[in-house]
């Protein structure tokens, strides 16, 4: 997947990422969904400067969302 791909899907991850909160009843509910929708990110990062941006991407949008950081 290249970079503009790599983009429009953490873009929409963002997106999601409040209802993914909000439908949550607890961690144990939103971990699992959470790193079911990254995990497909972080596959599809083919480089190992993509797999660190990924990462990196992800960290920053759980830490803006309050949420700890657990990659």
């Amino acid at each position: 997947m290249d970079r503009n791909e790599i983009d429009a899907r953490l873009q929409k991850l963002r997106a999601d990422l409040p209802s993914m909160l909000a439908d949550a009843e607890d961690e144990d509910d939103f971990w699992p969904a959470f790193a079911d929708e990254a995990e497909v990110i972080e596959d599809g990062a083919v480089s190992r400067e993509d797999g660190r941006y990924v990462r990196n991407q992800l960290n920053r949008m759980l830490r803006q969302s309050g949420v700890a950081e657990r990659l």
